[in-house]
């Protein structure tokens, strides 16, 4: 562990995780951790952090459980700045963006260590980001991107395409969605091309990536919670 993470007094670290077993082993892992206070809590209905007793230092969020990026993205703006640090992530350079452009301000892959893992925390608090050269060129590529910097939100999507795209982001098929919806098959065809062309998205997989940032600015919208009820809402 580093220095100044060792000097400084026992950090308040929150654990987001799906999974009870796991989360708990993290918390545990990083508990016996020296001047690491760890403790942890299902996806979900989130304290506010209003106040120094319940604010954590940094929270960590596993990105590989279900509407992982969509717990960062809802946390955003929402925890008076706390840094939220994706773990999970996938060794692709795209992963690694989606999760910064989520809000993400560290990560941690899916095979690193728990030593990665301390280290992340204690780059983050230090206002430092461990980033591969290629990554980090990826994302000057990215900020530099001749591309219109506003990311379509829900209302750019007709509530219709508000319900498919949730769906689509659910890993449902064509035939799925219009099962869920009773609508045709040719229906749904025409509402994800709409999605794909409005959203800027390559692909069906790709629109579903973008879907976190676009869903969920219709949270507090009136009305869109009829429309995307599984929405995580903190």
């Amino acid at each position: 562990m580093q220095a100044n993470l060792m000097e400084a007094r026992a950090l308040q670290i929150l654990v987001i995780a799906g999974v009870k077993a796991y989360r708990d082993a993290l918390v545990a892992a990083l508990a016996g951790c020296n001047r690491i206070f760890a403790y942890g809590q299902p996806p979900g209905v989130l304290p506010l952090f209003d106040d120094h007793v319940t604010r954590p230092d940094a929270i960590v969020v596993d990105v590989s459980m279900k509407r992982g990026l969509e717990t960062i993205a809802a946390l955003r703006g929402r925890t008076s700045g706390i840094p939220l640090i994706a773990l999970g992530v996938g060794s692709d350079s795209s992963d690694i963006i989606i999760c910064a452009e989520a809000g993400a301000a560290g990560y941690v892959l899916a095979d690193a260590s728990l030593d990665d893992l301390v280290e992340a925390i204690d780059d983050v608090l230090s206002g430092r980001l461990a980033c591969p050269p290629t990554i980090a060129f990826d994302l000057f590529r990215t900020l530099g991107s001749t591309r219109p910097a506003r990311r379509p939100d829900a209302a750019d999507f007709t509530p219709r395409e508000q319900q498919v795209l949730q769906l689509l982001s659910n890993g449902q098929s064509n035939k799925e969605i219009a099962r869920s919806l009773g609508i045709a098959v040719s229906t749904v065809k025409n509402h994800v091309h709409h999605i794909l062309e409005k959203s800027e998205a390559c692909s069906r997989k790709n629109a579903a990536q973008k879907s976190p940032f676009m869903l969920v600015a219709a949270n507090g919208r009136t009305g869109a919670e009829d429309l995307v009820p599984s929405i995580i809402r903190i």
